[in-house]
């Protein structure tokens, strides 16, 4: 009787912490979508949220205001949120799913894949650095709960009162000052070029995504 009280205890914990990582998880990708200027319909943890197993999951959904999808750019960073993500709190978790979409983002940028990816992550790395804050914030409101989900309009809100701005239209936003460097082919933007591979400067920004240089 011990043991199996013992190993219920176990799988409890296991689940409870896995609840933890799901919801930081989605967070991430939810503070990278607002940052972003998409919209953000939901956010949930649970059973059955991707799909009709009773397997634990999460979900972000979010979508362009226009209707248009949205830029690989744009989506290369989101997707590398949630591992980046893991690996910041220092969980160890399957995230092919998540890559595999970073990776189709990066082949529709051109360029080498690997620069590209690279990236990616340090953009979204950078990002959840600055907000750990506000990611812990949402994802303990998701957890309080009963139902483990949150509408977008609560998300939004969360994020905005925890000091998120949106870059709208990537308008800048202090202390991001960044360059462009040629790697594999590409104008990539960095916070540290090598001399050697600078093209151009330009204004501040808060991701380095810039749809024009001056060279």
């Amino acid at each position: 009787m011990r043991n199996w009280r013992r190993r219920a205890q176990e799988a409890a914990r296991r689940e409870e912490r896995e609840l933890q990582r799901l919801a930081l998880h989605e967070a991430a990708h939810a503070l990278v979508n607002f940052v972003y200027d998409m919209l953000i319909e939901r956010i949930a943890v649970g059973r059955g949220v991707l799909n009709d197993s009773l397997d634990l999951s999460g979900g972000c959904f979010w979508r362009t205001a226009d209707g248009r999808d949205i830029p690989p750019q744009d989506l290369l960073v989101t997707s590398m949120a949630g591992p980046a993500c893991d690996k910041f709190y220092g969980f160890d978790r399957d995230n092919s799913g998540d890559l595999r979409d970073a990776r189709w983002a990066a082949e529709q940028m051109g360029g080498d894949i690997d620069t590209i990816l690279e990236t990616g992550r340090r953009d979204a790395e950078a990002l959840i650095r600055r907000h750990e804050a506000a990611i812990r914030t949402l994802a303990q409101a998701l957890l309080t709960v009963r139902s483990m989900e949150l509408p977008g309009e609560q998300v939004e809100r969360i994020l905005s009162q925890s000091g998120v701005q949106r870059s709208l239209g990537r308008a800048p936003l202090p202390g991001h000052e960044r360059y462009y460097e040629r790697r594999g082919g590409v104008d990539r933007a960095t916070a540290n070029p090598d001399p050697l591979r600078k093209v151009a400067v330009f204004e501040r920004r808060i991701d380095g995504w810039i749809g024009a240089s001056d060279g």
